[in-house]
């Protein structure tokens, strides 16, 4: 968030601030990662406070983000709406080429519920993520994991890795988790 305020800045881009005694310039990323997850074609969205042609924008922000943080297809959306997120695809890499992993995703697609605990403050809510979870794709690395954003319950990566029964502690390296596209409706 600080990267992309600061590139703002630097790039002298009209754009909104909040009201209040610690005013906030209005830029938002409709959804946040876990920690030690990576993203590639996350979706920001900032408000200007003056019309500014989308290629101009991407021109002056360009020039001021490092190397590797790119920006792609910049949209000009009405005011009052927000992006509405109806999925995303995560790529799931084990350290161990071809893991044994074809019986577990067989038996979690075949399966009706997925039953995880979601704790919001004092509340424990028992949430079924089965439905969210659209495909599994094994291959030659890990798993490529479509999910659907649900009002009821949306799987989390790591509910995922829980589901097909994977115990990172017998794994050689951590799973290295990376958000691949993020589809909007």
């Amino acid at each position: 968030m600080r990267l992309f305020e600061r590139a703002l800045r630097r790039a002298q881009i009209p754009i909104g601030m909040s009201k209040g005694f610690n005013p906030r310039p209005k830029l938002s990323f409709p959804l946040a990662l876990q920690l030690g997850i990576e993203a590639f074609e996350e979706i920001m969205e900032l408000e200007l406070c003056e019309w500014m042609k989308p290629t101009d924008l991407l021109e002056r922000l360009e020039c001021q983000l490092p190397d590797g943080v790119d920006i792609n297809l910049p949209e000009v959306i009405a005011p009052n709406q927000k992006s509405r997120v109806s999925g995303f695809t995560y790529k799931m890499s084990f350290a161990i080429e071809n893991f044994p992993i074809t019986q577990s995703i067989c038996s979690l697609m075949a399966s009706e519920t997925i039953n995880v605990t979601r704790i919001k403050g004092r509340d424990e809510k028992i949430v079924n993520i089965r439905q969210s979870i659209l495909n599994i794709e094994k291959e030659d690395d890990g798993i490529l994991v479509q999910i659907d954003a649900t009002c009821s319950g949306t799987a989390k990566p790591s509910d995922v890795v829980d589901a097909l029964g994977i115990d990172e502690r017998v794994l050689p390296l951590p799973i290295r988790i990376t958000r691949t596209q993020v589809d909007l409706l």
